[in-house]
């Protein structure tokens, strides 16, 4: 068993050596992405135009319709989780990537439900944390959705199988191969970056088509995002999370 030494103690020297692992993985996945297939370039592209209007539109930048600006700051919090996946999926951190989608997915889902029955949205502006965290949590907010016969755009089957990737204790970190053992975040994995790309997509993607109808948008900002949003959906992928006992099947017979 080896021996530790005064140097195994520098936190320096840990923080650099994984910054550097960090920085080669995410220079690996921008070399990689524009030849994986013809979807995920698209897609990534996509997605950059795509986020580029929503954080416009979240800060008023085509003015400022006045109130609390609870939906404009819903919609900055989506923007920051998606810059934030995409920058940790370019990393090699697929997990984290995936527990960062599923938190849009539960603004998707919220703000659906705003939209289906604007009471909710005057309920939930006036409640304090306590109740907020009481009547709109992820399952809550799921249950209202299904109650009240409107569709429910991340389900509890999606929704468990993102939580399962980093955000709940159990799973194996980084273990996007069927055969491979766990791994480091900092590390490629081409399946890994693929799966976090489309879940990462597929969040932004509805909450778009719910953003569009929750507020008042000049006409053309609105006609952008909604054929931004048709054109990302063309290029989501069928690597995804709900594939993935699919395709571990499939590997590990080859």
């Amino acid at each position: 068993m080896p021996g530790l030494t005064e140097g195994d103690f520098e936190e320096d020297g840990f923080y650099t050596a994984m910054r550097s692992l960090e920085d080669s993985c995410d220079a690996l996945s921008t070399e990689r992405l524009p030849s994986l297939g013809e979807k995920a370039p698209k897609l990534h592209k996509a997605l950059g135009t795509l986020l580029s209007i929503l954080d416009r539109s979240s800060s008023c930048y085509w003015g400022c319709q006045g109130g609390d600006h609870a939906i404009e700051h819903l919609t900055g919090g989506v923007c920051n989780a998606a810059r934030a996946a995409i920058r940790l999926m370019h990393m090699g951190f697929y997990d984290e990537a995936l527990t960062l989608s599923r938190s849009i997915a539960e603004r998707v889902n919220l703000v659906s439900l705003f939209l289906y029955d604007p009471a909710t949205l005057a309920e939930w502006r006036c409640a304090d944390e306590k109740d907020r965290r009481r009547k709109y949590s992820a399952v809550q907010v799921r249950m209202r959705l299904e109650q009240g016969g409107w569709g429910v755009p991340t389900g509890q089957i999606r929704y468990s199988k993102l939580s399962g990737y980093g955000a709940h204790p159990g799973h194996r970190p980084q273990h996007f191969m069927p055969d491979g053992p766990p791994a480091a975040g900092g590390l490629y994995s081409e399946i890994g970056l693929l799966i976090s790309l489309n879940e990462i997509g597929r969040s932004v993607i509805l909450y778009t088509g719910i953003f569009i109808g929750s507020i008042a948008l000049p006409k053309e900002v609105s006609q952008r995002l909604s054929a931004l949003a048709i054109e990302a959906a063309r290029h989501l992928g069928n690597a995804d999370l709900e594939g993935m006992d699919e395709y571990w099947e499939r590997n590990s017979a080859e």
